[in-house]
């Protein structure tokens, strides 16, 4: 009798070993499409945070103004040390080996757009292969060359992927999808709830099993 309780247990304690973090994956994650704003090339870096950049291809009405002009963009919600220190120098060399003379797609604060400094202020990302873009604002604090500071606009830098999937791009869009959190609401209780029985199930009959 003991060995079966031992079986039971430890069929129990494997099952939801397996199970929930498949169940929380499942449910706390859903993708969603964006679409990005522009297309540019950069011409020049500024400092490691801030390039200019000639726009070649606008995919929103809105920025149809910007359209073949130079524009100086601020990557959002990110901030490099500045120059004159070997931090500063540093993180605007990575920049700039990293982009200066390459096409960018901005994904520009549609709440904003513009700094105080009359900078756009986007997500930038390089396409790094026919199926992914690279997140510069991410890459340069995951590298050390800058640091997360959430400011008021659109974005939300802590839902931020580093690597984002490139779906497709015609002369009127330019559509990428990224996975996000979404609200759980009471489907994670549930789960929960469900966890923690089996666990005092297991429990008990481990209580049970030591008691004969």
């Amino acid at each position: 009798m003991r060995t079966i309780y031992r079986s039971l247990i430890l069929s129990i304690l494997v099952a939801f070993s397996i199970l929930l973090p498949t169940a929380l994956g499942q449910i706390s994650l859903e993708p969603s499409g964006e679409y990005l704003e522009a297309l540019a090339i950069v011409t020049r870096v500024i400092d490691g945070d801030t390039f200019d950049a000639k726009v070649i291809a606008i995919y929103k009405d809105r920025y149809s103004n910007m359209n073949g002009s130079i524009i100086r963009v601020r990557l959002a919600d990110i901030n490099a040390p500045e120059l004159g220190t070997p931090e500063g120098d540093s993180s605007r060399s990575a920049l700039k080996n990293l982009l200066e003379g390459r096409e960018v797609y901005l994904d520009i604060d549609d709440l904003y757009v513009y700094d105080r400094y009359g900078r756009v202020v986007a997500i930038t990302y390089l396409q790094i292969n026919s199926t992914h873009l690279l997140n510069i604002n991410l890459w340069l604090v995951t590298n050390g060359y800058a640091s997360i500071i959430d400011y008021p606009n659109e974005f939300k830098p802590h839902l931020w992927s580093l690597y984002i999937a490139y779906i497709t791009q015609s002369k009127e869009s330019a559509v990428i999808s990224d996975t996000r959190p979404r609200s759980l609401g009471g489907e994670i209780y549930l789960v929960m709830l469900i966890a923690i029985l089996g666990i005092l199930v297991a429990i008990l009959l481990y209580i049970r099993l030591r008691g004969r």
